[in-house]
Formats: structure tokens, C-alpha cells, sequence
């Protein structure tokens, strides 16, 4: 077990009252689930000792280039996919990092990718010299969050995460940033993940790492490779997986064939791939932090040089901890109803991905899942040691945030500066009750059947032909499916064309004659224990006036 920070060093072996379906409280913790193994990963707890919870100054002074690119262009880089990427000329100086009497002695530019359309941006800023570091890193990766309105939640994550046996953090510094002598308010550094992050842990700096940009662990043509084990085309296997190191990406092919092929050993497989113990952290810590945009990115994937496994690393966590409650309280604005998915919340929100659902399907593995889940629960992520984080934060951050330019731009519903500043004290207040949230939910929803795709139906002669993939029960219940068919998205009941209950098979072939236009297809999988209660709907999305409807396949028929 690793202490970081010494006043957690009595909260992380804390034993708190367990939820249902866990290990019974005792005044002595049960046996550990996570059995050392020689493939086990030792991310040095030195390195996080810097990891302060003061607000570190950092001043910067914009270097004026005739002809070149400004302040107010790095700004408004909006796209971070197109070509235009302005990046300025900085003078760097901080608290820790002296004025080494240079024009310039680094760069500026905008990092992020929605975040960049907020009024508020985030920025990196490279130095110059590779010799000179800051605190043993060359880049500063200043987040704002703009969506977070407590602007911790990426903070509180990676603190955790350091104090957890078989799982790489990143380090992490609060930041009060001021360019050209104006304010910009608070940011988080986060450590850059690439060749320091590498040699700051005196790990390989030529192993592989990449960064999860679409990337579901099965193969797809962006990902082809040429002779020399290199991108055959970079751009598009970028698009899927962005190469922070390695020189060549074989073994990276070989794991996604082992985990995508459904006719081998996946027992075999996973042990030659991944390790257990970082794979089981890695999950079980993120179900309780409830980071559900965590299917195909905001993770990295690291393969020490020499080695066969794959190792994840956690990445971007302020989309966790409530996160999703955060935007239904504050009216939805742009994600309006995209957290409403009934398969979100639990295992089910990663079903899709071959390696999460082979895993789930080999017999004892959710079991253990459950187990470290709880243990991790107990040890790392209980009520002491979280609060003990938010109390260390909140002298810090509160006065930021409540004063321009934070206290403006907070994404909060509320008018009037003591409405505001109660919605924030409410919301960081709350942050701790989210996770006792997600480990109940976590246990109740592993009773229902896991999510599915449907596939289009298909009118021929008078017949038509609906089919689907089977839904899967964790606990081996036998399942049913209700079909529903209806001229609108809404399924208001006189639009309903067919109504079919209790199917017991994956696909259903009747008479029906429907007139050219659209429709949609509603398939609702129930186990037969507790058919109302355990239920599950299809991974289909039908989007209509920017709200998401779940569960809906559009098709159509004629022309």
C-alpha cells in the first residue's frame, strides 16, 4: 500500500460501513483480492510528494512577433483538428521556477478539445530548454475545467488514484495563472503523459504509450500498419489511438486479435496481455468515481519495452464524481440528456468493448470485480481520505473561484452572487455523497441484462423481419424481450405498429404491412426474476433537436 500524503496515512487503511452485496464490516480487513504477481507495475510514490495542494503562481509575458501569431489567435483556436494551431513566443516564471532573465524561454498554446469552445480556456506551455525543467517536467498542462463548477474533480481523482497499489497516476498542482499581469484564475496542471512522464519513473523511455482518442480494443482499418510495424496511415491511427511513444506497433495488433477473437482462450489471452491487478484497480476505481466517458478514451494505455502487457493509466476525471447530476441540476445546457442512458451507470456502460466483456463473461471474475471494488472502497476511496482532500482544497480554491474571472463563468443556473456561490458550496458538498451513489448502483444494476445492438428491420413481401444481438444476464437469468414498433421517435400510443412481448428468441418475422416513411424500433430485454425492475434497453441512439434518444433504431420504409 502507498502513503503519499501523510494525512491520509491513517484514512487509507480506514474500514467504512459497506454497501449490500459486499463484505461485512470487521474489525479486521479481509484478505486482499489483488494477489502480487512479478508483472505487477511500481509507479514510484516519490514522485507525488511535489503533488502540493497550495495554489501555484505562474506568470507569463507574451513575446510580440511582427507577423506572427498573438495572444488573441492561440484564443480563438477553436478546432483542434484542423490546421490553423497558433502558438506564441512566453516568457515562463512561477513560485518555484525563478526569472532566468530571457525574452522568451517557452511556448504558448491551447490545449483541449470541447473545452476550447468555452470562454474560459485551457493551455500548455513547453519550455524551451530540455535541461531547465520545471519540477522535473518540460510541458505545463493548465486545465480550467469550465464544466466543472467546483473545478476539483480532475484534482480529487489523481490524488486518489497515487494512493492505489497497481495503478499509475499523474501528478497534479493547482495553478493561479496570470498573462501579460492579468488574472486568469484557477487552473490544474496535470502531468504530461510521454517521455518524462516515462523516465520520472525510471520506466523505458522507448516502451509504448498511447493515448485512447476511439478506441474500442477491436481493429479497424485506421489502425493498419506497414512493414515496419508503423501507421500506414498516421493521421487516421491517430484518430483512434495518439502514439505518445514506441517505435513500432505490432504487439499492439497482436493484443486487439487475442481480445477481438471470440474462438480463443480469453483466460490465456488476458494474463499475457494485461495484468490483473492494474486492469481490476483501474476498473473498480472508476466505477466508484463514476468517470462513465471512459469506453473508448480518457485512458492511456502503457507497454513497457520488452514486454507483452498493456498497463492502464487513468486520464481526464472531470466528467466524474456526479458529474452527469451536476448538468441535469444546472438545467443541461449543451449535454442536455446525453447522461440519461439507462446502461451508463455500472458495468453495462462497457459492455461494448470485446476486452470489459469477455472479462465480465469468464466465471469468477465478477466476483472479484465486486471484491475490489469493495476493497478499494475501504481502503483508498473512503469518506475520511476523501474528505480530508476536499477540506485541504477548499481554502485554496474557494477564494478563485468566488471572484473574477472564475466566479462568472462557473456553469451554474443561478443568478445573484450569494445564489451562485450556495450552488457551488452545495455541488462541492455533494461530491463525496456521489460516490457512495455509484457503489450502490454499481451492485443493484448488475442485476440487469446487459445492452445490445439491434439491427434494422427489413420489409419483403409483406414480411417483416426484425432481429437483434442477444442481451447477456451477468447472473445467468433467462431473458425476454418486448417489441415495440411505432411511427414516432416519442412511441406515443396511437403512432404504435406493433407491440410484441415476451419474445424469447433474437429475431421475429410476422406479417406486417407498413406504408413508405419513417419508423422506430424499440427492443427492452428483461430477466425473468424480476422482469420490471431488470431491465435493459438496446446501445442504439436516435438523436432529434440536440436530445438523445436512447434505446431507438430509426429506419425506413419505401423511399
Amino acid at each position: 500500500m502507498r502513503t503519499r500524503f501523510p494525512f491520509l496515512a491513517v484514512a487509507a487503511f480506514a474500514i467504512v460501513p459497506l454497501l449490500a452485496g459486499c463484505y461485512p464490516f470487521s474489525s479486521e480487513p479481509p484478505a486482499s483480492i489483488f494477489v502480487p504477481d512479478d508483472s505487477d507495475i511500481q509507479d514510484p510514490g516519490v514522485w507525488y510528494e511535489n503533488s502540493s495542494h497550495q495554489v501555484l503562481k505562474v506568470q507569463l509575458t507574451t513575446v510580440t512577433d511582427p507577423g506572427g501569431y498573438t495572444l488573441e489567435d492561440v484564443n480563438n483556436d477553436t478546432n483542434p483538428h484542423d490546421d490553423f494551431k497558433p502558438e506564441i513566443n512566453v516568457h515562463f516564471q512561477s513560485d518555484d521556477f525563478g526569472n532566468d532573465g530571457s525574452l522568451s524561454n517557452a511556448t504558448l498554446r491551447q490545449r483541449g478539445n470541447t473545452s476550447r469552445l468555452a470562454a474560459q480556456k485551457s493551455y500548455r506551455i513547453k519550455l524551451d530548454s530540455k535541461e531547465r525543467l520545471w519540477r522535473g517536467e518540460r510541458r505545463l498542462q493548465l486545465n480550467k475545467h469550465p464544466f466543472d463548477i467546483t473545478r476539483v474533480r480532475n484534482k480529487l481523482s489523481f490524488d486518489l488514484f497515487s494512493t492505489i497499489p497497481h495503478l499509475p497516476a499523474l501528478r497534479t498542482q493547482f495553478v493561479q495563472l496570470a498573462i501579460d499581469g492579468q488574472d486568469y484564475g484557477l487552473f490544474t496542471h496535470v502531468e504530461h503523459v510521454g517521455k518524462e512522464y516515462l523516465l520520472n519513473r525510471n520506466w523505458d523511455k522507448d516502451s509504448g504509450l498511447y493515448k485512447a482518442e476511439l478506441f474500442h480494443f477491436y481493429y479497424v482499418d485506421a489502425l493498419k500498419l506497414d512493414g515496419n510495424g508503423q501507421p500506414a496511415d498516421e493521421e487516421k491511427f491517430e484518430q483512434i489511438l495518439e502514439i505518445k511513444r514506441g517505435s513500432e506497433h505490432r504487439k499492439l495488433l497482436q493484443m486487439i486479435a487475442g481480445v477481438e477473437d471470440e474462438s480463443n482462450d480469453f483466460a490465456t489471452v488476458f494474463n499475457k496481455y494485461f495484468n490483473r491487478n492494474n486492469y481490476l484497480s483501474w476498473l473498480a476505481a472508476t466505477i466508484l468515481m463514476g468517470n462513465w466517458d471512459t469506453v473508448s478514451k480518457n485512458f492511456y494505455l502503457y507497454n513497457p519495452a520488452g514486454s507483452d502487457k498493456f498497463y492502464f493509466i487513468p486520464w481526464d476525471y472531470d466528467d466524474a464524481w456526479g458529474f452527469d447530476q451536476q448538468v441535469l441540476r444546472q438545467g443541461g445546457g449543451e449535454f442536455n440528456n446525453y447522461y440519461s442512458a439507462r446502461w451508463r451507470r455500472g458495468v453495462s456502460n462497457w459492455w461494448r468493448v470485446p476486452l470489459h466483456r469477455r472479462f465480465l463473461q469468464q466465471p469468477g471474475n465478477l466476483d472479484d470485480l465486486i471484491k475490489a471494488v469493495a476493497e478499494i472502497r475501504s481502503r483508498y476511496l473512503n469518506d475520511t481520505a476523501i474528505q480530508a482532500l476536499l477540506d485541504s482544497y477548499r481554502p485554496q480554491v474557494e477564494p478563485l473561484i468566488s471572484r473574477p474571472p472564475d466566479f462568472v463563468h462557473l456553469p451554474i443556473a443561478a443568478v445573484g452572487r450569494q445564489a451562485r456561490l450556495t450552488a457551488w458550496q452545495d455541488e462541492y458538498g455533494r461530491l463525496i455523497q456521489e460516490l457512495i451513489h455509484n457503489h450502490r448502483d454499481f451492485i443493484d444494476f448488475l442485476e440487469r441484462p446487459m445492452p445490445f445492438w439491434s439491427h434494422k428491420p427489413v420489409l419483403e413481401d409483406g414480411i417483416l423481419s426484425v432481429s437483434w444481438d442477444a442481451s447477456y444476464d451477468l447472473q445467468g437469468d433467462e431473458i425476454s424481450y418486448d417489441i415495440t414498433i411505432a411511427s414516432s421517435h416519442e412511441f406515443e400510443a396511437s403512432t404504435i405498429v406493433l407491440d410484441q412481448q415476451g419474445v424469447t428468441e433474437t429475431y421475429l418475422n410476422l406479417p406486417l404491412n407498413l406504408t413508405p416513411g419513417s419508423y422506430f424500433l424499440r427492443i427492452i430485454a428483461r430477466d425473468s426474476k424480476q422482469p420490471e425492475t431488470n431491465w435493459q434497453t438496446s446501445f442504439d441512439l436516435y438523436e432529434k433537436d440536440n436530445r438523445y434518444y436512447y434505446g431507438v433504431l430509426h429506419f425506413r420504409v419505401g423511399n
